[in-house]
């Protein structure tokens, strides 16, 4: 609307719209997720109850436990994004102003410190973007990692009280495990 335009730059409403556009697909995508997630889970823990017995609690705890864990993850990955979103809106910001005033800045020679003004910027949103990189790849680490913790806990369990894990029972379990994967990084 008018009033937005004159209340946010140009950078801002250009962030804004790729934001909203990427979040839209992501919501289409994975609507039903919210619903379905929990029954994906219900009936994974319930063939693994019926593969391992009561082994398969060891897992739920680890769940239970991570849960938490995952959703300080998501909020600390939602301040992560925050500030990259702001200094891109920074940098945007003022790539638009210098090209809208091309004219002036040739005719009273600020190329340089614009330029120099403009580069700043950019190296402010590349550490951004980079503490956003580092943090997504511990974010996606962890993501992995909790079927494996899960599987763990459950092996162990498994096999401290007094079973033989065999094959089948070990490559079945897995299988149920890794259903659990997307599930898992759907549930905040």
């Amino acid at each position: 609307s008018a009033s937005e335009r004159q209340r946010r730059s140009a950078g801002e409403i250009v962030n804004l719209l790729s934001t909203d556009a990427s979040r839209i697909q992501s919501l289409m995508t994975y609507l039903h997720a919210t619903w379905y997630s929990f029954v994906q889970i219900g009936l994974a823990l319930y063939f693994l109850w019926r593969q391992l017995g009561p082994s398969c609690l060891a897992g739920v705890v680890i769940i239970v436990i991570m849960m938490p864990i995952t959703r300080q993850v998501a909020s600390w990955m939602g301040g992560k994004q925050k500030r990259l979103m702001n200094a891109k809106d920074g940098r945007v910001e003022l790539n638009s102003e210098m090209l809208g005033s091309m004219k002036v800045l040739k005719m009273q020679a600020w190329e340089e410190p614009m330029c120099d003004r403009l580069l700043n910027l950019r190296q402010v949103e590349l550490r951004k973007l980079y503490d956003y990189v580092v943090a997504n790849s511990l974010s996606i680490m962890l993501w992995n990692a909790v079927p494996l913790l899960v599987a763990l806990a459950t092996f162990a369990a498994y096999t401290l009280s007094g079973h033989t894990l065999d094959v089948a029972s070990a490559l079945t379990s897995l299988s149920l495990f890794e259903i659990l994967r997307f599930p898992l990084f759907m549930l905040p």
